[in-house]
């Protein structure tokens, strides 16, 4: 049955409205003004009925009045309509109007499924009934809509809607024969994986008839989601070689097969998944069980307090079904709470027998924003007292929040201040990613989460933030972009990729003023083909890990987040309000290693907006490190750096010298040695400006003015010329500002510090002699001092500092050099039983197999290697035999040297796919 407009030809007079959100202005449609307690009565005549196997659909796009303003903005708002059709009543309850500040503008279309029956050919009629008022809602009804209006124009404004479609339709409904579901593509051996058996009319009964390579349990069928299903459990015995199984249903053949099992290499469990965030509760069964039947993922993410969907209207008992349906397949779901109505019907308590229904399938309930809480330094309130009342606070959430013996998850952008939430005794960080750079939370979070060995992940937001309004099409680049987000999330060391929403449905924002065209580009149906590529990715990503089973990576070098340091990825000035912002500018020593990272949401030094979210890797992976917790958190790593703000304590003042003694590098400026808790600096100096046993230096105090710094040696050579200079003379034609400091950039005074240098080594000197920058050997390590008065972020300092890094970076052994011209490749190391592996991803989203072509060193060779768009490509190393892999389905299950030759045991993907390039030729098994 084609579509039938049914407002085509209706009297009514059109009534032009436009929506309006916080940062956009709706397509103006001509609509039917439906006021309170008034019913439309409509004809449509039809020329056919619905063909057997379909569904017919009633479906519309409206909108209240509220939504002409900006008053309606979180609030939970509601309306009550009946919808009959030739007499008989098809919908008759209450519907939520999505109320977020960027998505409100949008016009929501409902969809009304009913029985075919009903239409006949000819003339059908339909009523439509706004039962909309203040009393017949009841609690229903957001008293908060009455401090925008008086309580009368509050309810009228709500009450009256704008009628913009109303439609007739049909569509297939889900397959009703006898048949399978939810088969993988690949199994690792001794892991059981969820099969569907989904019966006809009528369950009839299974009798397994055949089970090679697996052992096999039939759970008892059940009536779920209107069909009856019986899930099968499958675990594969032996790795390299294919499951295969048969049943017997009242007489039916049924088979199927998994071709890749792959060899349990380690237990490293991976949580992937789509949020319902703008899901009605009506489309969960859809989504869950087309989820299943792709394998899109093992995890649901549900939002049941939002302003954007209604599933805080659903009652506990409802939603048991639904998690059972979850469990019963071994699939993970998460709860998150983050804006709850009055009415909600699902209080804290029930949250817990919702959890004790998943046992280990429940992956958590979630601290949703806490950053949006964090306060702001000043001359009243210090960092430390900031950092304390906000940590205070976390604290307090977490016991609000937790459930007895299920983890406790927080949920934003601040992935900075990991540390300090697993210090607290949180369970797993869930970095947001999309308004926050992915780069810059992957190593905060991996940082913050390691000392302790607890699990770390990312939730990528909604997908309009991927792709604002229009300035990124909802097209295949879209799709790409929602691989990489997985793909180097996975290889960074999350443990949980998941998606805010916009994966099932998809909502736009910021595009400002949009049309009908834009409003078509966006309204997504579970089915969309786009929709459907995205969440293709995340059955690659599982398909991937069960090939792969990678460890956490190697990281050999970090940032440290200093004591009191509250600087979480925004670049602003919200830690520097005292007229100087080389405290957070300070933070950009993180381009060393991620040149294209973005210090604050959009901020990007190297101004590729399209790719803003990632970096090539020129050094591989660094961490950003907590300054405090356990005592082995500083060991991994060769290098370390401070960026921003540190208050000197003596137990880190001890860490760093044993971290130091056993082998690391330093970077520190002399502000790093203050006992301060405010940028005032006038610094007071740990143990009395005594720096001897760390730095090799004492500290006097302020010290003569830096123009220019002089190499006296070669440790920057390469990097930063002979001669460097600070603060060249430029007042009449300033390139930029520094920010709020009410001087130009150029033109900024540095100074040193008066310092004796006693045991160390000077590499550089200011203009007038003074040492600027230092090195003090101590044990098997060394600490390298720049002697500047400020913060490393301040005027050209910052070039100078990120010099000096980079020079120390390069110089550090890691065992491999990585030369990419292309600037598009992040690459991450793995030390394997028997040998080192290296990926190399390509961040280049925006075009379709995009190719980057890299030159990689490792022992004496030089190996070219081209690295494409979407997949990783690795390089593998035992010291003698080198070996690239370009098919991800390629698992190497053992690396032995014997003798001459390596023995190299491979399972899954394609023979041509493995290169060996140098080496003895390896004795290679598949």
């Amino acid at each position: 049955m084609q579509p039938i407009n049914l407002l085509a030809n209706h009297p009514a007079t059109r009534i032009p409205f436009r929506a309006r959100d916080r940062f956009s202005l709706s397509d103006e449609r001509p609509s039917i003004r439906w006021s309170s307690g008034q019913t439309l009565e409509i004809t449509g005549i039809l020329d056919s009925v619905p063909a057997t196997g379909h569904q017919a659909v009633c479906s519309l796009s409206a909108m209240p009045e509220i939504f002409d303003s900006h008053a309606y903005v979180h609030k939970f708002m509601n309306s009550l309509i009946d919808i009959a059709v030739n007499g008989t009543i098809v919908f008759s309850g209450m519907i939520h109007w999505r109320s977020h500040e960027e998505t409100a503008s949008y016009w929501p279309a409902f969809r009304f499924p009913f029985d075919p029956i009903l239409l006949r050919q000819g003339a059908n009629h339909l009523k439509l009934t706004n039962r909309t008022r203040r009393d017949t809602l009841g609690e229903f009804y957001d008293p908060e809509l009455d401090r925008a209006f008086s309580p009368e124009v509050a309810e009228t404004k709500l009450a009256t809607l704008y009628l913009s479609t109303l439609e007739l339709e049909s569509e297939p409904v889900p397959c009703t024969d006898l048949h399978l579901a939810g088969l993988p593509a690949s199994a690792v051996a001794g892991s059981p994986f969820v099969i569907d058996i989904i019966h006809g009319e009528t369950p009839s009964p299974v009798r397994l008839t055949r089970h090679d390579n697996a052992e096999v349990t039939l759970l008892d069928t059940a009536l779920e989601f209107n069909r009856h299903r019986t899930p099968v459990h499958i675990t594969p015995v032996k790795a390299g070689e294919p499951v295969r199984i048969e049943f017997d249903v009242a007489g039916t053949a049924l088979s199927c097969q998994v071709p890749r099992v792959y060899d349990p290499r380690r237990d490293r469990s991976l949580v992937v998944g789509g949020g319902m965030e703008t899901i009605y509760w009506h489309q969960i069964p859809d989504v869950l069980t087309d989820g299943f039947a792709q394998e899109y993922g093992n995890a649901f993410r549900f939002s049941i307090d939002d302003f954007l969907n209604n599933l805080h209207c659903i009652t506990p008992d409802r939603w048991i079904p639904v998690l059972n349906y979850l469990v019963r397949r071994r699939r993970f779901y998460a709860l998150q709470r983050l804006r709850v109505p009055p009415y909600t019907r699902v209080q804290h308590a029930d949250l817990k027998t919702l959890a004790d229904l998943g046992g280990k399938w429940f992956s958590g309930v979630s601290i949703p924003e806490p950053i949006l809480h964090l306060g702001q330094p000043g001359w009243d309130k210090d960092l430390k007292t900031v950092l304390e009342e906000y940590l205070r606070y976390f604290r307090e959430r977490m016991a609000e929040f937790r459930l007895p013996g299920r983890p406790l998850v927080t949920f934003d952008s601040a992935g900075g201040l990991a540390g300090h939430y697993y210090a607290s005794g949180l369970d797993t960080h869930l970095a947001e990613v999309g308004p926050a750079c992915n780069a810059y939370e992957e190593v905060c979070c991996r940082g913050g989460s390691s000392p302790y060995h607890k699990p770390w992940g990312v939730v990528a937001a909604m997908l309009w933030y991927y792709g604002q309004g229009a300035q990124y099409a909802c097209d295949d680049s879209r799709a790409r972009l929602a691989r990489l987000v997985a793909y180097s999330a996975y290889l960074a060391g999350a443990s949980q990729v998941l998606w805010e929403g916009g994966i099932f449905d998809n909502l736009p924002a910021y595009n400002y003023i949009l049309s009908p065209e834009s409003w078509r580009d966006y309204g997504r149906r579970l089915d969309h083909p786009v929709l459907v590529s995205i969440r293709q990715n995340m059955t690659d990503l599982l398909n991937f890990n069960r090939a792969q089973q990678l460890p956490n990576p190697t990281v050999h070098f970090g940032i440290l987040q200093g004591v009191n340091d509250i600087y979480h990825g925004e670049y602003n000035n919200r830690e520097s309000t005292f007229g100087d912002m080389s405290l957070t500018r300070s933070w950009q020593l993180l381009s060393v290693f991620l040149p294209h990272v973005g210090t604050g949401r959009g901020v990007v030094p190297h101004h590729r907006r399209t790719r803003r979210w990632f970096s090539w890797t020129p050094y591989g992976q660094m961490d950003v490190v907590p300054a405090t917790g356990p005592d082995d958190r500083l060991k991994p790593y060769r290098l370390l750096a401070f960026a921003g703000w540190n208050t000197m304590t003596p137990g880190l003042y001890h860490e760093l010298i044993g971290y130091v003694r056993g082998g690391g590098t330093l970077f520190m400026s002399l502000p790093h040695f203050t006992t301060d808790t405010n940028q005032r600096m006038e610094w007071n100096f740990f143990n009395d400006g005594d720096l001897s046993e760390l730095a090799g230096i004492r500290v006097d105090g302020l010290g003569p003015r830096i123009e220019s710094i002089r190499w006296q040696s070669d440790l920057a050579r390469g990097f930063l010329p002979d001669e460097f200079v600070l603060t060249p003379r430029n007042p009449l034609f300033p390139e930029d500002f520094d920010e709020l400091y009410p001087v130009f950039s150029q033109d900024i005074t540095c100074f040193a510090g008066a310092i004796d240098p006693q045991r160390t080594t000077v590499h550089a000197v200011s203009d007038q002699g003074t040492p600027v920058v230092l090195e003090h050997r101590l044990g098997k390590g060394r600490v390298i001092l720049i002697n500047t008065w400020f913060h490393p972020g301040r005027g050209r300092q910052l070039e100078f500092a990120c010099g000096v890094l980079r020079a120390l970076a390069a110089s550090t052994p890691t065992g491999i050099r990585v030369m990419d011209p292309t600037e598009r490749v992040a690459w991450f190391e793995y030390q394997e039983t028997g040998y080192r592996r290296w990926m190399f991803l390509n961040t280049d989203w925006t075009q379709a197999k995009a190719r980057a072509v890299i030159t990689v060193g490792v022992g004496p060779h030089l190996f070219t290697l081209p690295v494409q768009h979407p997949d990783p490509t690795q390089l593998l190393w035992d010291g003698r035999t080198a070996i690239h892999i370009t098919d991800p389905a390629v698992q190497v299950r053992s690396w032995k040297r014997r003798g001459d030759a390596s023995q190299i045991h491979l399972t899954g993907g394609t023979a041509d796919a493995v290169h060996i390039l140098a080496g003895p030729p390896p004795n290679i098994h598949t």
